[in-house]
């Protein structure tokens, strides 16, 4: 990839995540409005039907994919008659899904106890159709970069589904209402990509898709290990400790993941393209691991670690002295989500030099191994099951880490360098706060000391990566800025040709 080129595909992946980032979180605040306004009108039970379809519904949605869409973004030479073959199985398997889950529904219903349960899951699982129309559309956009659109499509469905939430909220649709607004999102999202990036349908013939399906198949069940034993820890504490622990684990995940789910998924979402196109050019996976772990890191490292130093002010202050019991995981999980933050990129490098196999392999060991070393810690309560995260998952995910920065070429010493200017930064940050904690009062919590303390800790940061690290800085601060002019240049283009 040529100096000029490189710099084109920068310039693309900064207003990729630019317009994704801005889409996203506007979604989020409009979800949450939506949520504030229709929790009013709904109640418990209405959430309690539609939480128990849609765990069922997602799991099936994840099996019906069977990673089509990674096989289509990482395999770069697939032909028109092979990307129409892919389209006619995904539309099989989401009918197939849909008629076991008619099939299924009653028998689900009475398993859990709520007669209601089967006309949901029934509605539900039309949606299996519906997206199994949109996995090959969505992915050849995603394969042509256009996220601009991809952003565009994500807001007007955001805007449809709370517009539409509310109005049979109100109209007195109960869980319906939920239901209904569901299945309305996944036909418009379907609709839009579908007349944006529309695909053929064709006989599929075994021999032409035969290494689609193999990649795909290596895909799903790296995936379906990942979620067994991402959900095992929640498990095995309700199976070993009972409900209240339970659902004090249960928050300090959710909290523990705040300052990176976002931030990561968002990259794990923009980034294969990007690195499915340079996959037989190591230089530029090497500069693309580099630098996503760089910026990565310098966001997620400092507020993981604030989490993990303020976890016991955070417990008393917001949630109150009831949840004690939530500092001790929430401080493990915090640290062990500094790690989880970088870690996705190894396994989108993996996807992307198609060795789908060993990404296949590690996950079913770590499914094999976590949930028996949760069980083991069990006995040490929900801080010894978040210990596991923090000192067994690097180990299990440590082949990994290990062959992707040998395909690659990329050195641990190159790799660790990238990690320093954050590593550097927290170490200060962490230091200036302890100082500060033991010259105030330490066994007082109250908002203004606490928010003394994270100013002191966060302006500490920045001053290290000004003082120490202004050149990584400055390469980020190049990049956004080039992005900037080069959009003020496209306006007034456009200004002058209208």
């Amino acid at each position: 990839m040529s100096p000029r080129e490189a710099t084109r595909v920068e310039d693309l992946m900064v207003k990729s995540v630019s317009w994704m980032a801005g889409i996203k979180w506007f979604s989020q605040v409009l979800s949450w409005g939506t949520t504030l306004f229709i929790v009013r009108i709904l109640t418990p039970n209405d959430y309690g039907i539609f939480g128990l379809a849609a765990v069922y519904v997602g799991l099936v949605a994840m099996l019906m994919e069977f990673g089509l869409g990674s096989a289509i973004v990482n395999m770069r030479n697939l032909s028109a008659s092979q990307l129409a073959q892919i389209n006619t199985v995904s539309l099989l398997m989401g009918l197939t899904c849909f008629a076991f889950s008619w099939c299924a529904a009653e028998p689900i219903s009475r398993i859990l106890g709520s007669a209601k349960l089967q006309s949901v899951i029934i509605a539900l699982s039309t949606t299996f159709i519906i997206k199994a129309l949109w996995t090959v559309p969505h992915s050849l956009l995603r394969k042509d970069m256009r996220f601009r659109s991809i952003a565009v499509f994500e807001g007007i469905e955001a805007v449809l589904l709370s517009i539409c939430l509310i109005v049979l909220a109100m109209m007195g649709y109960a869980y319906w209402a939920l239901v209904l607004a569901y299945v309305l999102s996944a036909l418009v999202r379907t609709f839009l990509a579908v007349i944006s990036r529309p695909c053929r349908f064709a006989l599929p013939k075994f021999t032409q898709v035969k290494g689609i399906l193999s990649f795909s198949r290596d895909i799903i069940v790296a995936r379906l290990s990942w979620y067994t034993y991402s959900k095992a820890d929640i498990f095995i504490v309700g199976q070993t400790l009972g409900t209240a622990a339970t659902g004090a684990y249960e928050l300090a995940r959710t909290v523990a993941r705040i300052p990176v789910e976002k931030i990561t998924g968002l990259i794990t979402t923009i980034l294969p393209p990007f690195l499915s196109s340079a996959q037989n050019e190591d230089l530029s996976l090497r500069k693309y691991m580099v630098k996503v772990t760089q910026g990565l890191s310098i966001i997620t490292f400092p507020l993981t670690i604030a989490l993990f130093i303020f976890a016991e002010d955070i417990v008393i202050l917001f949630f109150g002295e009831n949840w004690l019991i939530v500092i001790t995981p929430l401080r493990v999980l915090a640290a062990s989500s500094t790690l989880n933050s970088i870690e996705p990129l190894f396994s989108q490098m993996i996807v992307a030099k198609q060795e789908t196999e060993f990404l296949m392999k590690i996950n079913l060991f770590a499914a094999i191994t976590m949930p028996i070393c949760f069980w083991g810690a069990s006995q040490w309560g929900t801080g010894g099951i978040a210990m596991v995260w923090l000192l067994i998952n690097p180990v299990c995910q440590f082949p990994l880490y290990r062959k992707s920065l040998q395909r690659i070429e990329l050195p641990w010493s190159g790799y660790l360098r990238c990690l320093w200017p954050a590593t550097n930064g927290v170490v200060f940050m962490g230091l200036v706060i302890f100082l500060l904690r033991k010259t105030m009062a330490d066994d007082v919590h109250s908002i203004p000391i606490l928010l003394i303390q994270s100013s002191a800790g966060g302006v500490t940061y920045v001053a290290v990566l000004l003082a120490f690290h202004r050149n990584v800085l400055r390469q980020f601060y190049d990049l956004i800025t080039r992005q900037r002019i080069l959009h003020k240049r496209n306006t007034k283009l456009v200004i002058a040709n209208s």
